[in-house]
């Protein structure tokens, strides 16, 4: 009788075990889609910086072009042709910098995207492992409740004596 007691207690036990893991894999599967989600927010935003960037460096390359056929017509004027070099030199410098810009914007959309697929394999395998472990805690209740049932009819005999 203590025995069945005792293994009634240890699979209560277990099943408070079980349902706990449960808890924290369903726990764990919600913060990994918040940070699915946030992610996703993230290569939104670093696209959309992108497609900036790539308009401003295609503009930049439009006036550094303007200027540069600028030089070639303007008048052989000293001072005119230094203040035109001046505004080449700031614009080739301001694309230097937006395509440095461009460069990391990519390395970070790059990074975002590994991130992505990295928490996408983590959600999917919590989602099997939480299967498993539902499977799991179906099967131990229903040796639970076979085990109760069995308990209430030993039961049911003794009182009969």
């Amino acid at each position: 009788m203590d025995r069945l007691r005792e293994k009634l207690t240890n699979l209560k036990l277990e099943s408070e075990d079980w349902q706990n893991k449960y808890e924290e894999l369903k726990n764990e599967k919600k913060q990994l889609e918040d940070d699915n989600i946030k992610l996703e927010h993230e290569v939104t935003r670093l696209t959309t910086n992108n497609e900036r960037l790539e308009n401003e460096i295609a503009q930049l390359e439009d006036t550094v072009d303007t200027h540069k056929q600028s030089l070639q017509t303007a008048d052989k004027d000293a001072s005119e042709n230094d203040v035109l070099r001046e505004k080449v030199e700031k614009l080739e410098q301001q694309l230097e910098d937006t395509e440095n810009e461009l460069r990391e914007t990519s390395e970070k959309l790059n990074s975002a995207d590994i991130n992505v697929d990295n928490m996408q394999r983590k959600l999917e395998s919590a989602e099997v492992e939480n299967s498993e472990l539902e499977n799991k805690y179906a099967e131990l209740e229903s040796k639970y409740e076979e085990t109760k049932k069995e308990l209430d009819e030993m039961i049911k005999s003794l009182e009969e004596f």
